[in-house]
C-alpha cells in the first residue's frame, strides 16, 4: 500500500484454526516520508528496494500493489528497475496506504485479490478486528 509518503508491506498467510481458516494479513514495515514535500519518483524507489531486499530473503509467488495512479506509475518503474522474479502482480488503483490491515484484507476478498475466504465453521467467528500498530521506519 503506497501514496506520496507512506508505504506499507504485507505479507498474507492463511492460518488454520480448529474448525475454520482464515487469511491473516502481517504488515512487515510502515515507510513513512516525512520530508516536507516528498517526491514520489524518489521515494518509489526507496520501496521498490525494500521490497526487492524482502524478496531477496524470502522469494514470493505474489505481489499486489495497492496505490493512486501516479504513485503506481512512479513504483511499477522502479520496480522494473529491479528486476524481481515475481510470477504473478497484480495492480489496484487505490490508496489504501491510512486503511488497517482488516479492512484492506476485505477489500481485496471482495475484488478478488486474495485467496477465497472460507466461512466460518457453525459456532466460531473470526476473531475479533482490532486496529493495528503502526511501526515506522526512517
Amino acid at each position: 500500500m503506497v501514496s506520496a509518503g507512506r508505504a506499507r508491506l504485507f505479507t498474507f498467510e492463511r492460518v488454520a484454526h480448529a474448525r475454520s481458516s482464515i487469511v491473516q494479513l502481517t504488515e512487515e514495515f510502515d515507510l513513512i516520508d516525512d520530508r516536507p514535500e516528498p517526491r514520489t519518483v524518489v521515494f518509489a524507489s526507496i520501496v521498490a528496494g525494500e521490497i526487492a531486499r524482502r524478496h531477496a530473503r524470502r522469494a514470493v509467488g505474489r505481489l499486489i500493489l495497492c496505490a493512486a495512479p501516479p504513485v503506481l506509475t512512479d513504483l511499477r518503474l522502479a520496480l522494473y528497475s529491479w528486476q524481481l522474479d515475481v510470477p504473478e502482480i497484480d495492480e489496484v488503483e487505490q490508496d489504501f496506504a491510512r486503511v488497517n490491515g482488516f479492512a484492506i484484507r476485505d477489500r481485496l476478498f471482495a475484488m478478488g485479490l486474495l485467496p477465497d475466504r472460507p466461512a466460518p465453521a457453525q459456532g466460531t467467528s473470526e476473531p475479533e478486528r482490532t486496529s493495528e500498530p503502526e511501526v515506522q521506519l526512517q
